[in-house]
């Protein structure tokens, strides 16, 4: 498909009907929590696990589920993700292999979040269009961009050994961006309360006994003691569900907005639809 047709696509899921319909059409808790059902299901219906499976076996078949796990060894990074596309390092220990996919498999959940928003809100089903536009929101500003490694982090930490959390990436990332994490406070509300909605799609799947097996890894890989714990003033803060629902909203018709009224350029939206389809090359 050449770019002109591409951006044909593009513009029949960017446009001002759509963008009324999404204005209209507030999505229900019920619709939303439809969702998160259907992202479990989907996650076990083709899902075998064997006894002689060790914890990075199990969590490797739990992740490739929802998204195809791909060797890169050439990174520094213990991990990245690209839409459907969970990067590790194969180099790594169990341990670290198994909370870096549990991460990038955040990732890759928040986002089906949102694409199945789009998809029962609007009658646009091309997948690819989609994640490119899902992918372009999640990363427009760093507000977003924080908010969605927090989220990652959070349910990352929770599968890892208390004594064993790291979060310096984290911090050094909200370095990084200038985050403000006083004024960036209702993001860090609405990531803490999405992890909570991910992590329970997890805990159906990642059993107790998994986790047990997690634990034991991470003993037998000695793996370096940091004793961190992420928290903010504001961690007892709770979003209801309405309200997350209508941030998640906001943050669609936010990128309409800016498409439509705004600088936004549909063109913008082709690198990512290239990197989605593997027309061009990760550089990191």
């Amino acid at each position: 498909m050449n770019e002109e047709k591409i951006e044909k696509e593009f513009r029949k899921l960017v446009n001002k009907e759509n963008m009324n319909i999404l204005y209209k059409n507030k999505f229900s808790v019920k619709d939303y929590e439809k969702i998160l059902d259907n992202i479990y299901t989907s996650g076990v219906i083709h899902l075998k696990l064997k006894e002689s499976d060790t914890a990075l076996d199990k969590i490797k078949k739990i992740a490739s589920q929802y998204a195809q796990i791909v060797i890169d060894d050439n990174t520094d990074l213990q991990g990245y993700y690209i839409h459907n596309k969970l990067f590790i390092k194969d180099t790594l220990p169990d341990s670290l292999q198994i909370t870096t996919i549990i991460h990038e498999l955040a990732h890759q959940l928040y986002a089906e979040i949102f694409e199945q928003i789009i998809k029962q809100t609007l009658n646009v089903h091309d997948e690819y269009i989609i994640q490119s536009f899902i992918m372009f929101m999640l990363n427009n500003s760093i507000e977003n961009r924080a908010a969605t490694e927090y989220i990652s982090y959070i349910i990352e930490g929770r599968f890892t050994p208390l004594e064993c959390q790291n979060f310096i990436p984290f911090l050094q990332l909200l370095m990084q961006l200038e985050i403000d994490v006083d004024h960036s406070k209702q993001y860090f509300i609405y990531g803490h309360e999405v992890s909570h909605h991910i992590q329970d799609i997890l805990d159906k799947i990642i059993t107790p006994d998994i986790k047990d097996e997690i634990k034991k890894q991470f003993e037998i890989d000695d793996i370096e003691k940091y004793n961190q714990q992420l928290k903010f003033e504001y961690c007892d803060e709770r979003f209801s569900t309405e309200e997350t629902i209508e941030i998640m909203n906001e943050m669609i018709l936010f990128i309409y907005d800016y498409f439509l009224n705004g600088d936004g350029k549909i063109t913008e939206l082709l690198e990512n639809y290239e990197l989605i389809t593997g027309k061009k090359r990760i550089t990191l």
